[in-house]
């Protein structure tokens, strides 16, 4: 529950979030504003579509592009490790918390001898009273679903919640790739810079060793035609 609690605030407080929403906004009305012209949102159903969305070569995806603008400052690869609890089953078991502790109070309420009773009302009272306490802040998640423009009535916790699970997951993986591919990329920039550098070590010498061929040819062409001016006299 203090998971639901804490993710709900980081919902409507995640500047990178929100970053990431309006770029993907942005690309959605370049992509289709000569069909619909521009959208003022979009649903958090199309964020399932940002890896269908494809370079022309096919080799990078709109997911991928945003993560490469963002991998450097980004928290959002971090942030949703806790990010899916099923709430339905949450609100279930906690209200048979309050229902057992209910009856136990009324059982305790006719038998005051009952140690048994006593003890365990003592130890678990609060603790559920807690519990309760937070679970109703987690219902507060229809606030949270409202922000983002969806209707609380037609996407239940599970949705809204799996919704942004397959959606930090994605960016894991492009952002795992595109780290990647950067990595490569400058590893292949060092080994063409040390090459450079190689070449221009070695230009000296393939010099000298072309003047020393080219002294060997005139040397080689003279003597021929020496050689032939003397077999002219003879």
């Amino acid at each position: 529950t203090e998971c639901h609690n804490v993710g709900l605030a980081h919902y409507q407080d995640l500047r990178p979030l929100k970053k990431i929403l309006e770029i993907v906004l942005a690309f959605g009305n370049y992509l289709n504003s000569a069909k619909r012209g521009a959208a003022y949102g979009f649903k958090l159903q199309s964020l399932d579509t940002l890896l269908d969305t494809k370079s022309t070569d096919r080799s990078m995806t709109l997911l991928h592009y945003i993560v490469g603008r963002f991998i450097k400052s980004s928290p959002v690869r971090r942030i949703f490790a806790w990010i899916y609890i099923s709430l339905e089953n949450l609100v279930i078991d906690i209200r048979q918390l309050t229902s057992g502790i209910q009856l136990s109070k009324r059982e305790f309420a006719q038998h005051h001898d009952n140690s048994i009773l006593r003890d365990f009302l003592l130890a678990n009272e609060d603790k559920v009273k807690k519990v309760d306490s937070d679970m109703k802040k987690a219902e507060a998640y229809n606030e949270a679903v409202g922000y983002y423009g969806e209707n609380p009535k037609m996407c239940p916790p599970s949705t809204f919640f799996s919704l942004f699970q397959r959606f930090v997951n994605a960016y894991k993986e492009a952002a795992l790739e595109t780290a990647a591919n950067i990595e490569a990329a400058k590893k292949s920039r060092k080994q063409k810079d040390q090459r450079g550098q190689s070449d221009l070590k070695n230009e000296p010498y393939r010099r000298a060793d072309g003047i020393r061929r080219s002294l060997r040819r005139k040397q080689q062409e003279n003597y021929g035609l020496q050689s032939s001016s003397n077999e002219m006299v003879i």
